[in-house]
């Protein structure tokens, strides 16, 4: 919900609560034939307060920015599958790597446009741009190293702005 006087300021909050299902697939292939693929599957619980300046008074295009928390609901979400199995069960191996790479929280910053409509329907486009590293690397046998891997996301949602009170 959006904290705004409609007839006197162009300014607004607008705490969200919000689910989110990312990832991403990593992709791997070598001289020797071996092909394999993991693929992250995080699911976020995410709280996002954006502040929003709406550019023209008499409708409800608007600019946002803000932050996001992401809190991580499934850090072992990881699935593997490759095209040798003689080198280990894929099963064995997808929960070896579970054990070594797991997922952490997510935080960034958003700046997005949209449009509400007079009704509570708001329509919006939003890109997310992660600062903190979202899959830590333990020390592990397959030579992997910690390196920053880092959210980034393009989203459009199309939702409807509840009145619990207004100011």
């Amino acid at each position: 919900y959006r904290f705004r006087d409609n007839n006197n300021t162009s300014f607004a909050i607008q705490p969200e609560l919000t689910y989110a299902d990312q990832g991403g697939i990593f992709n791997y292939n070598d001289i020797n034939g071996l092909d394999y693929s993991i693929a992250f599957q995080y699911n976020y619980l995410r709280l996002t307060p954006m502040v929003k300046i709406y550019l023209i008074d008499e409708i409800g295009l608007n600019i946002a920015l803000g932050a996001e928390l992401g809190f991580n609901l499934g850090t072992a979400n990881l699935n593997y599958t490759s095209n040798m199995p003689n080198l280990g069960p894929d099963l064995q191996i997808q929960q070896s790597l579970r054990q070594v790479l797991k997922g952490r929280n997510n935080v960034g910053f958003t700046v997005g446009i949209g449009y509400e409509l007079p009704m509570g329907l708001m329509i919006s486009g939003r890109y997310i741009y992660g600062i903190s590293d979202v899959i830590e690397t333990q020390a592990n046998g397959f030579y992997f190293v910690e390196n920053q891997n880092r959210n980034t996301t393009i989203e459009a949602t199309l939702s409807y702005a509840i009145p619990f009170f207004s100011w």
